[in-house]
């Protein structure tokens, strides 16, 4: 797609690609411990508790094994429901009563295309949930990543989510479900899925597709890029909350991102070959030196050094959300105590960062990893 692909491949068919992650690994780590993060809209503890809840709906969906993975990294313990009837097992996960799941599609069959989600009435809490599930294997993580654009809602949206997202058929299910006057529509998802969310939240409020007065909110869980410019969704924006785990990659994945990353591995490698011995170079990766001023500085003005040209849908993307909220393992006497905090951020505060090469970045990305940070965040309020 405009050439994108031949742009890549001079990084990532390198045949010292792992050598220059681990060069920008530690680099992206040296430059973390520089930049302290200040930044702390104040959250009550209402709000987390419902953070928390609609955390545990958007693991819900991914089905058992994701919920049972959740019971035991989280809480340290299996679910204490017994059977393979998988309503009984989410309708314990999220606390509702199992008849109040009022349409579900979560059986996963393979088909990226299809967008799997449940709706469940919250009848305590007075709340329509719609949760939509995200990446469950490899062919959804490239959805994820092969995100080139279409036109939406007056803007560009990741194309792929869009998609899939309008097609689940979730909303007009939900809304035929609210009908207890005053109950407010949540729409909740994890990775694909919060993307998704986003997407949905942004069509609903432009669209007008719910009644006026109706009440909604997004929480969103590991968004990825999904839409530009967030000047054509504000009212969306303000409705959705997005969150992310430590190293989290997700959240800052769009063909745009990629590209930088791999344009920064381009100027890394370059330097590694003309400026580092064999020995400097395993010694920076294992830590037994310091990452070089040098190597910090190809880094940080690689962009500016080789900018890239624009890419026909494949502009700057941003998570369609007014805050993000970063949970933050605390740490004392540099090892993590299993204690967290939290800053807060904006979406393009996120691009700015970019992508940061880290050994957790992916496993940051699992559910049970955000209920364990909500569990602790909750208890600690």
């Amino acid at each position: 797609h405009s050439g994108v692909d031949m742009e890549l491949s001079a990084a990532l068919k390198n045949r010292r690609l792992g050598t220059n992650l681990c060069l920008l690994g530690r680099t992206h780590s040296a430059m973390e411990e520089r930049t302290k993060r200040n930044n702390k809209k104040e959250l009550s503890k209402s709000f987390w508790v419902e953070a928390r809840r609609y955390m545990r709906y958007a693991t819900a969906v991914y089905g058992q094994s994701m919920i049972r993975a959740a019971e035991l990294d989280a809480r340290g313990r299996f679910s204490k429901v017994k059977g393979s009837v998988t309503r009984d097992v989410i309708s314990h996960h999220i606390d509702v009563p199992p008849e109040d799941i009022v349409w579900m599609d979560v059986n996963y069959d393979g088909d990226a295309n299809h967008l799997r989600h449940f709706i469940a009435v919250d009848h305590r809490h007075e709340k329509v949930v719609l949760s939509l599930r995200g990446t469950f294997s490899l062919g959804e993580i490239v959805t994820d990543v092969a995100g080139f654009t279409r036109e939406f809602c007056g803007g560009e949206a990741h194309s792929e989510m869009a998609r899939t997202g309008m097609a689940c058929g979730g909303t007009n299910r939900a809304t035929k479900f609210n009908e207890n006057k005053g109950y407010e529509f949540i729409i909740t998802g994890h990775s694909l899925g919060a993307g998704a969310a986003c997407l949905l939240t942004i069509l609903l409020e432009t669209k007008q597709l719910l009644p006026r007065s109706q009440k909604m909110r997004c929480f969103a869980y590991a968004a990825p890029p999904v839409y530009t410019p967030l000047e054509h969704a504000p009212v969306a924006s303000k409705r959705t909350t997005n969150f992310i785990h430590q190293q989290d990659a997700v959240p800052y994945l769009s063909v745009d991102s990629v590209r930088h990353l791999c344009n920064t591995l381009v100027a890394v490698d370059d330097l590694d070959q003309t400026r580092m011995t064999r020995r400097e170079r395993y010694q920076i990766i294992l830590g037994m030196k310091p990452v070089p001023s040098h190597l910090v500085r190809t880094v940080l003005e690689a962009k500016d050094q080789n900018p890239l040209e624009p890419k026909e849908g494949a502009p700057v993307l941003y998570i369609p959300a007014d805050t993000t909220v970063w949970l933050q393992k605390m740490k004392k006497n540099d090892s993590e105590d299993g204690d967290y905090h939290y800053s807060t951020t904006t979406s393009k505060e996120l691009v700015q960062r970019g992508i940061r090469v880290h050994p957790d970045m992916l496993l940051d990305h699992f559910p049970p990893r955000y209920e364990n940070a909500f569990d602790h965040l909750v208890e600690d309020d």
